[in-house]
């Protein structure tokens, strides 16, 4: 039926019509009214039971090579890691926040001890708290930082973190922890 009805408009389409977009290639501009019709179609509200979310599955918690790791921490004598770039983060945490420009500072870190490797720390900016309903991490110390979300001149109050924590994880253990350990400067 689309094709048919992607054909019917393609045989009354002009090249100088209006506004529409006028192809060289027949082909190119098939695909183009196919692709819009189909558009059209399912967006719109006549057919809003066609409207198929995407949901993204959630990553495992883990996925990095953690004991790979362990053992180079020791067989370098490090004592542990501070993590702050976009991709270390993500492999050793699951956390894969919004890009942000260059030459912004990057509000997060992740500390990692050789002695006590099952707790590592994430420190992120208080509206991040939000990703992790949709994207778990094996990172149960997670510690909200005061950003630039909410005025700095206005003295922090017990309810901040409520505006960046979704009703699906406000009672979850890690963020009870958040709440304690918010660091508000």
């Amino acid at each position: 039926m689309i094709v048919s009805e992607a054909m019917r408009c393609l045989s009354g389409f002009s090249r100088n019509s209006g506004n529409r977009k006028s192809f060289l290639d027949p082909k190119k501009e098939s695909t183009f009214l196919l692709f819009q019709l189909q558009s059209e179609i399912i967006m719109s509200p006549e057919n809003s039971d066609t409207i198929r979310p995407f949901p993204r599955k959630p990553l495992p918690e883990r996925f990095c090579n953690f004991e790979r790791l362990l053992e180079m921490l020791e067989l370098w004598n490090l004592d542990g890691l501070v993590l702050s770039s976009e991709k270390n983060v993500f492999y050793l945490s699951g956390f894969n926040p919004i890009a942000h420009k260059g030459d912004e500072p990057r509000p997060y870190a992740l500390i990692l001890s050789r002695f006590e490797p099952e707790h590592p720390i994430l420190l992120v900016a208080d509206y991040y708290l939000g990703h992790f309903a949709s994207q778990p991490s094996w990172v149960k110390d997670i510690r909200p930082v005061r950003a630039v979300m909410l005025p700095k001149d206005l003295p922090a109050s017990e309810n901040d973190l409520d505006r960046f924590i979704p009703a699906t994880i406000q009672n979850q253990p890690w963020v009870q922890n958040a709440r304690e350990q918010y660091a508000t400067s």
